[in-house]
């Protein structure tokens, strides 16, 4: 049942999550009541109603991102990214309201950003941040922007909610985000998805620079090796998707 609403998205209907995992609807609606007590899943009350990732299935889904068996293969191809574009590069996941910093490769050049893995950063201000905002689907979305306490950090921080969300529309339609020194004056970054096999964002890989070495004019040129590095990024989850599938059909024949 946590599968299927792992996999499922938002908002799963009962019926298709006891469909699932081949059990009864009133066995499957008393056991997903005492997952969401748990903090497993969260019941959406409201419409649309349905089951999502509670908070605890959310941190164990975070830690498994950041010491899957895969974590040596990620870090490669984010060191030959790093390489190829002579610049500071990670990989982040969403973490609640924040962007997590799960990896990350640094430039030789003493003039660099410290944020090390395990640093946590704003959505609203940052380019990885502002990718998870603009995939997400809009009621979370607009759930998430409510709570949010939009703090100005520099001039050119999105602060206004209709201004953010008129950006959040463009990384849509253009397929990746820039963080043109909203978070940090004088630091650009470039972000772009990383996608499972049902096309959902489950992590951004990304590249960050001083501006006087990434004009705003040039942060295109970055986007052909970026988009590179996060299809190999997406294949070693594909990995794992698979060995999960077949150890589930082994289970159930």
């Amino acid at each position: 049942m946590l599968d299927s609403v792992a996999s499922g998205g938002e908002h799963v209907p009962l019926t298709a999550i006891a469909a699932g995992a081949c059990v009864p609807k009133p066995t499957a609606y008393r056991l997903l009541r005492e997952l969401a007590s748990a903090g497993w899943l969260h019941r959406e009350a409201s419409a649309p109603g349905g089951f999502t990732a509670g908070p605890r299935l959310e941190r164990l889904a975070l830690a498994l991102v950041e010491n899957g068996g895969c974590r040596v293969a990620r870090h490669n191809i984010l060191r030959r990214l790093a390489s190829e574009l002579s610049e500071t590069c990670n990989i982040t996941a969403l973490n609640g309201s924040q962007a997590l910093y799960i990896d990350r490769v640094e430039c030789m050049s003493p003039l660099r950003a410290q944020l090390h893995p395990g640093s946590r950063v704003p959505l609203y201000c940052t380019a990885s941040g502002k990718l998870f905002l603009a995939y997400m689907s809009k009621q979370r979305r607009e759930r998430l922007l409510e709570k949010l306490n939009i703090e100005r950090f520099t001039e050119r921080t999105h602060a206004d909610r209709h201004t953010l969300q008129e950006e959040l529309q463009r990384i849509r339609r253009r397929g990746y985000a820039v963080d043109n020194e909203e978070y940090v004056a004088g630091l650009r970054c470039v972000a772009v998805p990383v996608l499972d096999s049902s096309r959902k964002t489950i992590a951004a890989v990304a590249v960050q620079a001083p501006a006087v070495r990434l004009p705003f004019e040039r942060t295109g040129l970055t986007l052909p090796a970026l988009r590179r590095a996060a299809a190999e990024i997406a294949a070693t989850y594909e990995v794992v998707e698979r060995d999960q599938k077949c150890r589930r059909a082994s289970q159930r024949s």
